[in-house]
């Protein structure tokens, strides 16, 4: 089929698709009851040895649950009746004293904390039976909410995909046994937790709820020791002077390779496809498990214009499929990649078979070594590496990409886009807003993401590339 062919049918295909999805969206808002949204089931998963009441119910058990963590923000308390939804072992001790930590942890920024919280949508994507009394339940849990302080009211909220075990007690009632996420934070800190917890073990602690508190409390001292080094500064960086800032909108390289051409960073169409894109389904790109780097890669492309402007236009005609299923085709062709088993490239969701995309797409620490200010394709400035983020002076910007650390030691693992027009330093990190995937959020406080994924912090500035036309 020729390309006019593909796009045809593929524009007709996103237009049937757009109109299932606002379908099942009025069908949601239709069948909101007391006790939230009404539960939908993702098509193609096997869960017809279950009735719809009981999905129903097991889809709000797991919605109820996240929804208490996040009303522990708006109410600085943990609601008494959370308690009743899990079971009181050692896993879920872990899981909620977790969230009491970021309660905690609003009292040390003297920021974060949320209000009109609200459980958008419950999305069952599997149910396992385990045995005759225990379930595995896998859903994708969407809220939304707003900063009490932020200055623009932005509406913000988050998607959570999370996998519980439910455990049905003496009265007949399915309560959680185990809770995790597929999120780049959760697993982070669960493995912290475990490094901690194998320290503690070797030095005679065995209590299992003691190492939990005594790690949550770790925790908390950090955030409160990071607070005190705000506004001191750092020296400059083996990766980039921290007093340097680049005019991104006029910066071009003087001259390019034969057959290639230099390309400007557009930030601000970056940070428009994160904010918009982060508690959007996929539109684009295939997604993967751990999606962080995935998405932001998406917005650096988007930046360089591999879009050729499509998705603003689709902004504008929202429901209009034409612009999206464009973008999807220049996906596809790799326009304004960087093409090659070491390259810089997406999987386009064009074709219906998924490749995992390239590792310096995808991954966080590759994406990092992939970038310079001589690399093929997407080029950038690095800064702040292995250091906390009180130590830079760097102004940041919007379509800044930030990748965070507990310990720079063992790596970095999680990546996000700066959203808003911030012209803070990191220390101004109540006014710094970020988007990201795993879990999803268009507009999130840095401080927010330094709680969860840690406090060092090194700075990605992309700057004009050079690409293949």
């Amino acid at each position: 089929m020729k390309r006019k062919g593909y796009l045809l049918f593929f524009v007709l295909l996103a237009a049937t698709a757009m109109a299932l999805v606002l379908k099942t969206g009025e069908a949601n808002a239709q069948n909101q009851s007391s006790r939230g949204p009404k539960v939908t089931v993702r098509e193609g998963e096997d869960l017809s040895a279950f009735s719809e009441e009981e999905r129903q119910s097991l889809g709000t058990l797991a919605g109820e649950f996240v929804f208490s963590g996040l009303k522990g923000k708006e109410n600085l308390k943990l609601p008494d009746g959370m308690r009743a939804l899990y079971i009181d072992n050692d896993e879920m001790y872990y899981a909620v004293r977790r969230q009491q930590y970021f309660i905690d942890a609003i009292g040390v920024w003297d920021t974060g904390q949320i209000k009109n919280l609200s459980l958008q949508k419950i999305v069952l994507h599997d149910i396992q039976k385990l045995s005759k009394e225990r379930l595995q339940l896998k859903a994708y849990i969407k809220l939304s909410y707003q900063y009490t302080d932020d200055p623009e009211q932005r509406q913000s909220g988050v998607g959570e995909e999370v996998v519980m075990t439910l455990l049905k007690d003496e009265d007949g009632r399915y309560r959680i046994e185990k809770y995790s996420e597929y999120s780049s934070e959760y697993i982070m800190m669960r493995d912290d937790f475990h490094y901690f917890r194998k320290e503690l073990i070797q030095k005679g602690i065995t209590d299992e709820r003691e190492i939990i508190d005594r790690y949550f409390a770790e925790r908390l001292s950090d955030l409160q020791y990071g607070k005190s080094l705000e506004g001191r500064g750092g020296k400059d960086q083996e990766h980039g002077s921290q007093e340097e800032i680049i005019d991104d909108t006029s910066y071009l390289l003087e001259s390019s390779p034969a057959g290639r051409l230099s390309v400007n960073y557009d930030r601000n169409k970056a940070a428009i496809y994160a904010n918009h894109v982060g508690t959007w389904p996929d539109l684009i790109f295939y997604r993967i498990t751990l999606d962080c780097t995935n998405f932001v890669s998406q917005a650096i492309w988007i930046g360089y214009g591999g879009d050729k402007g499509n998705f603003n236009k689709w902004l504008n005609t929202y429901p209009n499929a034409e612009y999206l299923a464009k973008c999807q085709l220049w996906a596809d062709e790799k326009y304004r990649m960087a093409p090659g088993e070491n390259g810089w490239w997406g999987a386009s969701k064009f074709r219906p078979s998924f490749h995992n995309p390239s590792e310096a797409w995808m991954q966080v620490e590759t994406l990092w070594s992939y970038l310079s200010p001589t690399s093929t394709g997407p080029r950038a400035n690095k800064y702040n590496y292995g250091q906390h983020y009180s130590n830079s002076t760097l102004v940041i910007l919007p379509g800044d990409v930030l990748q965070f650390s507990k310990n720079p030691a063992n790596g970095y693992s999680h990546s996000v886009v700066v959203v808003n027009n911030a012209n803070q330093t990191l220390n101004g990190h109540s006014n710094i807003y970020v988007a990201q995937h795993t879990g999803d959020y268009g507009w999130r406080k840095l401080s927010d993401v330094i709680t969860s994924a840690g406090a060092y912090i090194r700075i990605i500035r992309p700057i004009s590339g050079s690409f293949t036309e």
